[in-house]
């Protein structure tokens, strides 16, 4: 059995830090220098299954259990949800000549319920995604908190239920039926992304243009719809994102083809091969700066042209490039919608120092 001996933390340079010392000023620490957080025990490679499966045999305090509830959500690739629905919501504020910088400082009412409605409903999706997931996981040794036992399969299914219903209350605050409209559809494409027999994330072609609608409509969308209702003159406005994002998703297929191929999971990566899926997710991005151009849509424009070089290198098919060109170019749009919400940029940074807090403490792994 393997021991996961979690270390004294230790700032580079220095002696090493008190075990007393509270995990805010070592998360400080980090947000400050970028070190603090000590070692990593397993790196950025696989988390041993056979480890403690609770807190207390980790080492943890109680508390942790929040955390450990709030990652179930996966925030980290939340980012495009956000990043999305904040695009949407700049170009519907944009089409009514209300956009102001200086009024961005901070989310109005109306974004920040839809923001946290949205994170809580596509959260419950990536909740639902890790139970029917969770031996697929296991093999592919990753998202171990439900496939490892650490957060039961029962209490993911209700961990789930709460999240979507809240977010479904959202829709009290804004009496819209397009707003209605919206959050339904986004819960039933996560219901057949997910669900067999139909698992869209299983099949060739679907998956990635679920993902397509998913993030770069929906998302794009309830962004858009908390301030205008939704026209065919929309579809200008997603279009560019559509293909932006089944971009991006195409690469990250490629990353699991070994598990998904064991697990029986039929992948565009699988079927068709991680070259035909680099091609394809050039494609995609190509397709949205034309558009984008074409339309005048600026944050894709700018975004895609800047992403789209990284996509070339992928067509080698080797992993570092396939993950490059999806990492760099969602943090590429994510700066397109923190230039126009200078909110967004801080809270990413939270984010980010938050989950790399998490996951040293709670598996020993450097991630993000």
């Amino acid at each position: 059995m393997v021991e996961c001996q979690l270390p004294k933390l230790n700032v580079a340079g220095s002696s090493p830090v008190p075990r007393s010392s509270p995990p805010l000023r070592r998360l400080g620490g980090f947000l400050l220098t970028g070190r603090g957080l000590g070692k990593y025990p397993h790196g950025e490679g696989k988390v041993p299954f056979d480890r403690p499966k609770t807190n207390r045999g980790l080492g943890l305090p109680r508390w942790f259990c929040v955390l450990d509830y709030f990652f179930l959500l996966r925030p980290m690739i939340l980012i495009p949800v956000w990043l999305f629905l904040l695009l949407g919501h700049y170009h519907a504020l944009d089409a009514i000549g209300a956009y102001r910088w200086l009024d961005q400082l901070y989310p109005a009412p109306d974004l920040a319920v839809a923001f946290v409605a949205f994170t809580l409903l596509v959260g419950g999706i990536y909740v639902n995604n890790q139970i029917h997931d969770h031996e697929t996981d296991r093999r592919n040794r990753k998202l171990y908190l439900v496939c490892d036992g650490y957060i039961s399969i029962k209490k993911a299914w209700v961990y789930q239920g709460v999240v979507q219903a809240l977010a479904l209350a959202s829709c009290l605050w804004f009496w819209s039926s397009g707003y209605l409209w919206v959050i339904l559809a986004s819960i039933l494409l996560g219901f057949f992304y997910n669900t067999p027999p139909f698992k869209l994330k299983g099949r060739p072609v679907l998956d990635i243009l679920a993902n397509g609608l998913g993030n770069g409509f929906l998302n794009v969308a309830v962004g858009y719809v908390v301030v205008l209702p939704l026209t065919w003159g929309f579809s200008t406005v997603c279009l560019p994102y559509v293909l932006a994002v089944g971009a991006v998703f195409a690469n990250t297929t490629a990353m699991d083809t070994e598990g998904d191929a064991e697990s029986g999971e039929r992948t565009s990566a699988v079927v068709f091969g991680i070259r035909a899926v680099a091609w394809t997710a050039l494609g995609l991005m190509a397709g949205c700066v034309v558009l984008a151009a074409l339309w005048s849509v600026w944050p894709a424009l700018i975004a895609g042209g800047v992403s789209l070089p990284l996509f070339i290198p992928a067509l080698t098919a080797k992993r570092k490039w396939l993950k490059l060109s999806y990492t760099a170019a969602t943090g590429i749009f994510a700066l397109a919608a923190a230039a126009l919400f200078p909110w967004f940029l801080p809270f990413l940074v939270l984010m980010l120092a938050l989950t790399r807090y998490y996951y040293r403490r709670k598996f020993g792994l450097k991630y993000p």
